[in-house]
């Protein structure tokens, strides 16, 4: 009978917001009973706990005893179940208590796992995953969001999150726990599929327990969340992949669920990561075959890394595509052909004179015809290369220069004739002057630019002419030695030449052209060894003993000091132990050969 009667007031009780502690006590039989007759719910959700504070705890408990009751629930052997009180529990037997208080009530598994919730939010401010599971434990008991909400006093924004964020996959929860990410970057991972989440930690995860291990950026996340309303192919068409529909009204595209969820009625994220991808490779391979039909590119260049892994599969098919050099968007200078000014004539009714007019147009045609003229050096330059653009969504020709020293555009400045009007109809303000002069200065700089150009290309042109049959050239110059230090340093890889630069100073980006001869010229003799020694090893057919390379690694090795002859030798030793060897099995073969019958003899002859 006094089991009924908790029951009811539990029952009464769900139309509270939260179930408190106090209502559990009211409706609960106090006893005291031994720790080890208590087992642990199954319902509990809360796996992780600080070892550290519950020793501290259990030593507090020790001296103080529990204080506030465990909730249990009887079990069909006798003994109890723990509801409430997992803490409390676990420094009790650390402690090694013999009897500890509890409140035994008759409960549901539904009723469980609200009062767990409910006194652990009440009491711990749990970790959001523990609250999390046992929100979705919630709802798929039954419980509509609106209810969950209702029953613990939180709003539907909250329980959704919450529901959302027990969709992380296990490494990425043990990251949490860790602290090395924070919840709502955890929110945004848990909206990926599982498929992505998993490939997503392979990918820039699984090195998380090292000290200086980083989370990847969120538009590296993104790239995992196949978003639909971003999908660079036609959401709508049908069999882009083949014998796979569009995917408006999949099942795996999150919009269809908003009928359930009202948060998600402007998103649609797709949970099938292999089948986006899919798409989206069908979609680039169209685009670059489209593209590609009538030339051949020199590069491909990309505006992310992890787009060009992603179209792997359709880049290495390509067979004109797969081995062509690769530039980031962001480390070359696109060539952008300028765009003609206007003509129009300005008449007398304008806000200048035809005169203003006139010089105002002959000034903008200068500007163009310079601007033009740069372009078509640039072309024509041998630097110059047509590239493959490979953005995140589209593929189209570029030409560029590998190099990002000046900005792929000119700032667009206000014009000669812009000027002149402000002039005329009386608005001109200080920004205009400002910007006037910044437009003068900037032609004048160019101009500087084009004239110390113009004198280097002569001079290129003339040192050819001069040096450019052996008898015109005599012994090495101070010079000549310095530009074979410079040879040396730029055939170095990208690592090595870093590690030269720092040992040696030789920043190329900090330092003026001039200052970086200079600091080549002035390199000891030992630092110039060190670097030609690191070009030599660096040239990866240095390891073949077969080339020229490996041989003049051997040459420098001995010469500089390198005992060369035991190192041969100890190899010789390993290779004359392992021709013993061969020849002693050969020498037993062909004894055993011997002593078959003559017919099953071949005429092999074993040296």
């Amino acid at each position: 009978m006094a089991s009924k009667t908790n029951a009811q007031k539990i029952q009464q009780s769900r139309s509270q917001p939260i179930i408190s502690t106090e209502a559990m006590i009211a409706a609960a039989d106090l006893q005291h009973v031994s720790p080890s007759q208590i087992r642990f719910s199954p319902f509990n959700y809360r796996q992780h706990m600080d070892q550290t504070a519950l020793e501290e705890f259990a030593a507090e408990i020790l001296v103080h005893g529990i204080l506030s009751p465990l909730l249990v629930r009887t079990t069909s052997d006798a003994g109890f179940e723990l509801l409430a009180g997992e803490r409390r529990l676990r420094a009790a037997l650390m402690a090694g208590l013999s009897s500890v208080p509890v409140l035994v009530a008759q409960l549901d598994d539904e009723m469980v796992c609200e009062v767990q919730l409910a006194e652990n939010l009440q009491r711990e401010n749990p970790h959001p995953l523990h609250e999390s599971q046992a929100i979705a434990r919630m709802q798929k008991a039954g419980k509509t969001i609106d209810e969950i909400a209702a029953r613990l006093g939180k709003s539907r924004k909250f329980v959704y999150s919450r529901i959302k964020l027990s969709e992380l996959i296990e490494p990425f929860q043990q990251i949490l726990f860790a602290a090395k990410m924070g919840v709502q970057q955890a929110y945004e991972i848990a909206r990926l599929s599982a498929a992505s989440q998993h490939q997503m930690f392979e990918q820039y995860c699984s090195d998380w327990q090292q000290e200086h291990f980083q989370m990847p950026s969120a538009h590296v996340i993104s790239r995992f969340r196949c978003d639909l309303t971003r999908a660079p192919f036609d959401i709508t068409i049908d069999n882009l992949v083949p014998a796979t529909p569009a995917c408006t009204g999949c099942p795996l595209n999150s919009a269809t669920l908003k009928s359930l969820f009202p948060e998600l009625a402007t998103e649609a994220v797709c949970s099938g990561l292999d089948c986006y991808q899919s798409k989206v490779r069908a979609h680039f391979a169209q685009q670059i075959h489209l593209v590609t039909r009538d030339f051949n590119p020199d590069a491909l260049v990309y505006t992310h890394a992890g787009k060009l892994e992603e179209l792997s599969p359709v880049l290495d098919q390509a067979e004109t595509l797969k081995d062509l050099p690769r530039y980031s968007r962001w480390g070359i200078r696109e060539l952008v052909c300028p765009v003609v000014p206007e003509s129009n004539d300005v008449s007398a009714n304008d806000f200048m004179s035809q005169q203003e007019a006139e010089a105002a147009r002959l000034s903008e045609i200068e500007d163009y015809e310079q601007q033009l003229s740069d372009y078509q050096n640039a072309l024509a330059s041998a630097e110059c290369m047509r590239g493959l653009l490979i953005s995140e969504k589209d593929v189209r020709v570029i030409d560029f220069l590998p190099d990002n020293r000046h900005s792929t555009v000119a700032t667009q400045l206000p014009t000669a004739r812009q000027f002149q009007e402000a002039v005329r109809d009386g608005t001109l303000t200080a920004e205009n002057v400002e910007a006037e002069i910044k437009r003068v200065q900037a032609k004048q700089d160019r101009s500087i630019q084009l004239d110390r150009e113009k004198v280097q290309l002569a001079m290129h042109t003339a040192f050819i002419e001069r040096f450019g049959v052996p008898e015109a050239n005599d012994s090495l110059t101070k010079a000549d030695e310095v530009a074979i230090r410079l040879i040396v340093f730029q055939s170095l890889d990208y690592q090595l030449r870093y590690q030269v630069s720092e040992a040696l100073g030789l920043n190329a980006e900090a330092l003026s052209a001039e200052r970086y001869f200079e600091t080549l010229a002035g390199l000891s003799q030992m630092q110039f060894a060190y670097m030609l020694r690191m070009a030599v090893a660096g040239n990866s057919e240095s390891k073949r003993p077969q080339s020229i390379n490996g041989w003049s690694l051997r040459a420098v090795a001995a010469e500089g000091g390198l005992d060369v002859e035991t190192i041969e030798q100890t190899q010789q030793k390993v290779a004359h132990s392992r021709g013993e060897k061969v020849r002693l099995r050969l020498l037993e073969l062909q004894q055993r050969k011997e002593q078959l019958p003559a017919a099953d003899r071949s005429d092999q002859v074993y040296n």
